[in-house]
């Protein structure tokens, strides 16, 4: 769901970028008016992808820590999983009569 979002925001931020550079080149301007137009339009592109850019790290970064926290919760768990066992089953051996028990019994 979120590439899908970060692909809607790029084509959006491109189709506009290239409207603004399309009515800048269109309009009628002096060349040198126009130069100044196309360079600000660049600042505020470099300045918008700076902003994206950001904005993809830090949603990047939650999501390994999210990943690194989970895996670490569930390795906690199966230790713990794994140590339950080992002591439910050392319980149940030892509640296993013995073969002299049992036969004793059995007399």
């Amino acid at each position: 769901m979120k590439n899908n979002e970060n692909r809607f925001g790029l084509g959006l931020f491109l189709g506009i970028a290239m409207g603004v550079l399309a009515g800048i080149v269109l309009a009628p301007s002096t060349g040198e008016e126009t130069r100044r137009k196309i360079l600000d339009s660049t600042d505020e592109l470099q300045n918008s992808i700076k902003t994206i850019s950001k904005k993809i790290k830090i949603e990047t970064d939650e999501m390994i820590k999210k990943g690194k926290d989970f895996m670490q919760e569930a390795e906690n768990s199966t230790a713990n999983k794994i140590k339950q066992t080992s002591v439910d089953s050392e319980k149940e051996v030892s509640n296993i009569p013995e073969k002299e028990d049992i036969e004793k019994e059995e007399e």
